[in-house]
């Protein structure tokens, strides 16, 4: 069970399938196919990968998206109030993204995440 995974380091689109669940993004809203990276925690959700792609218009959207995918990836860097979990950064087109609504075009999404412990 999972979602497409980015199959190699190519281009995105160069012939491949649509990914799974692109039709999770509402009918008549804009929206674009990039590239997701995630760190190496998050990676039990998307069987190991790390770049999978995704749809949407916002980041909000992208995450919507992943969610279809890959079920509980989205709390993982989410709060039950719907903002960026404290210690989770995400970068649109490598220019830090502070909430959901930021337009992401078809920038790649990289989803960074502080560890702790001891």
């Amino acid at each position: 069970m999972g979602g497409q995974p980015l199959g190699g380091r190519g281009p995105l689109g160069g012939g491949g399938a649509e990914p799974c669940g692109a039709e999770s993004v509402a009918e008549g809203t804009p929206s674009s196919t990039l590239r997701v990276l995630l760190p190496t925690h998050l990676r039990s959700y998307t069987n190991g990968e790390a770049e999978v792609v995704a749809r949407g218009a916002t980041l909000g959207d992208v995450l919507a998206d992943l969610e279809t995918r890959f079920r509980g990836l989205r709390f993982r860097v989410i709060d039950e109030q719907d903002r960026i979990r404290p210690h989770v950064k995400f970068f649109v087109g490598g220019e830090l993204a502070d909430t959901l609504d930021v337009a992401v075009g078809e920038r790649e999404v990289q989803i960074i995440a502080a560890l702790s412990g001891g």
